[in-house]
């Protein structure tokens, strides 16, 4: 995946430019270009990860299921996720979205409950950020849970339109 991702103001007569990095350039007036695909050591800041997605059909009630995970090295990262599901009838209940260490589970530290009112078909889509301290290899999961809280009954798919990317921020 080789894309440059550039954000820029117009331009500027007095434009000054300062390497800040091997692959980020500041400029004045402000102006970044970032490349990192240019990353390709998982030791330098700025490296970038992308999670494994995991299909799945589910009734609810269901019990907390992987949306992706992803394997990072020893190091400090921000992971952020999008999932993205549609539902085959009209869905009422609780949505729980959870970034954790472990497969299938709940991580009551960095957790997003909704409560969800989704037509039929529609596409529903979440998204969690968290930063995580890995002391040594492993695993981070997007884990994903609809409690029925009274709601109503309906099978749930998980779509591939979402993401998982980690970037390496110590």
């Amino acid at each position: 995946m080789a894309e440059l991702v550039s954000q820029t103001q117009p331009p500027n007569n007095n434009v000054t430019e300062e390497p800040v990095s091997q692959n980020v350039i500041l400029t004045n007036p402000i102006t970044v270009e970032y490349s990192p695909s240019v990353i390709q050591n998982t030791k330098q800041i700025g490296y970038k990860a992308v999670g494994v997605y995991t299909p799945f059909l589910y009734s609810t009630p269901i019990n907390p299921v992987d949306f992706y995970n992803i394997t990072l090295p020893v190091g400090v990262w921000l992971v952020e996720s999008t999932v993205c599901y549609t539902a085959d009838g009209p869905m009422t209940n609780m949505e729980v979205l959870s970034l954790a260490t472990e497969s299938s589970t709940i991580n009551t530290n960095v957790t997003i409950s909704t409560y969800v009112t989704l037509p039929p078909d529609n596409i529903r889509y979440q998204r969690i950020t968290g930063v995580f301290h890995m002391l040594e290899e492993g695993k981070i999961y997007t884990v994903f849970q609809a409690n029925l809280n009274g709601g109503t009954i309906v099978n749930i798919k998980s779509r591939e339109f979402g993401n998982c990317i980690a970037t390496r921020i110590a």
